[in-house]
């Protein structure tokens, strides 16, 4: 199952995808204009306003999801988003994608414990 990565950074006008790793040309060239902000239609938005992980496990069934042109152009379904914070102020987003559908919510309490940390 193909994963995708991503690393968004923040600058003036907002939070962007910063890094990529397994992504098509033609979604990097999608991404590279757009800004995300902290609002419900994107996973970046959804993470930065829970201040938490979050999993879309189907983003062809969430109706608030609004990155189509995003979603046919990498061919994913399920998505990870984890906050990268310093104190409580987001400074990035990890986000993961794959290809198929996961329709098990994530068990937050569990899914990062055993990542090595770094103080």
């Amino acid at each position: 199952m193909p994963i995708w990565r991503r690393f968004a950074r923040q600058d003036a006008g907002g939070f962007y995808h910063a890094t990529n790793y397994n992504f098509s040309v033609d979604w990097v060239r999608l991404a590279d204009s757009i800004r995300l902000q902290p609002e419900r239609g994107s996973l970046i938005g959804r993470v930065l306003l829970a201040g938490a992980a979050v999993q879309i496990p189907d983003v062809l069934a969430d109706p608030e999801y609004t990155y189509a042109d995003m979603q046919k152009a990498a061919g994913y379904r399920t998505l990870l988003g984890v906050p990268l914070l310093r104190g409580k102020e987001p400074i990035g987003v990890l986000f993961l994608a794959a290809r198929r559908s996961n329709s098990s919510p994530i068990n937050r309490s569990n899914s990062f414990r055993h990542s090595p940390t770094r103080p």
